[in-house]
């Protein structure tokens, strides 16, 4: 079964994690995004660009902080090399 990463994970689970990360690392992005919209209606404010790419952008680096923590960095490599470019994109262009 599928863990999060800011849990423990035995050596079975990290296997999982790494066999499901690319699924993860989507569907990661767009909770993120669908949670920003709705705060964004929630407060009555408009969405921003540069405030959804702040938003995405402080949310992996939390992930990449917790995995190191956990040592988990061949899951997390796994899961977000795909993602590698938009993540440097966001920063380059925030």
């Amino acid at each position: 079964m599928y863990s999060p990463t800011w849990q423990k994970s035995s050596a079975k689970e990290v296997k999982e994690q790494v066999e499901n990360g690319r699924r993860y690392g989507i569907d990661f992005i767009i909770l993120t995004t669908k949670r920003f919209l709705y705060r964004c209606k929630f407060d009555q404010s408009h969405p921003s660009i540069k405030a959804f790419k702040f938003t995405l952008n402080r949310r992996y680096e939390i992930e990449r902080v917790v995995n190191a923590q956990d040592n988990n960095q061949m899951v997390f490599e796994r899961i977000w090399k795909p993602y590698e470019n938009l993540f440097k994109s966001l920063i380059i262009q925030s």
